[in-house]
């Protein structure tokens, strides 16, 4: 019995393990995308000069800024759920904890909460900065 509580512990913790890659993986893509999104505003506001279309610059823009929503608001609902399998090994006497398919969690993961996400200061501070940049910019050439 006491060899079973241990195993079920292992287990546990493995899988605590494979909720925290995946959430390091979603803050991983989001840091990727803030590097991405200031390389093509930069590339298009060179070569817009050439192209004169404002629409180019401000593309990427908004692009990776719901792309980069998206993944923080998946990254939230994974922590949710590590909080919850925490929270389910305390409150189920340890020996009796069951282990779930990921699949068994509602995603909440809806147009709602992308828009929090986007929202956020890590979000909405470092998408608004670059667009006021893009704007003071594009204002200043005029």
């Amino acid at each position: 019995m006491q060899n079973e509580q241990i195993e079920i512990e292992k287990l546990f913790v493995e899988e605590l393990k494979m909720l925290q890659d995946i959430i390091k993986r979603m803050a991983d893509n989001s840091f990727k995308l803030k590097g991405w999104t200031v390389t093509l505003v930069i590339i298009t506001m060179i070569f817009r000069a050439e192209i004169d279309n404002v629409v180019l610059c401000v593309l990427p823009l908004v692009a990776f800024c719901i792309l980069d929503a998206y993944y923080l608001s998946m990254e939230r609902e994974f922590r949710k759920i590590f909080n919850k399998r925490v929270d389910d090994f305390h409150n189920n006497i340890k020996n009796e904890c069951k282990f779930k398919d990921l699949f068994y969690f509602k995603f909440n993961n809806n147009f709602c909460n992308i828009l929090c996400a986007m929202c956020s200061y890590s979000v909405c501070l470092f998408y608004g900065s670059i667009g006021m940049l893009v704007l003071l910019i594009l204002l200043g050439e005029k």
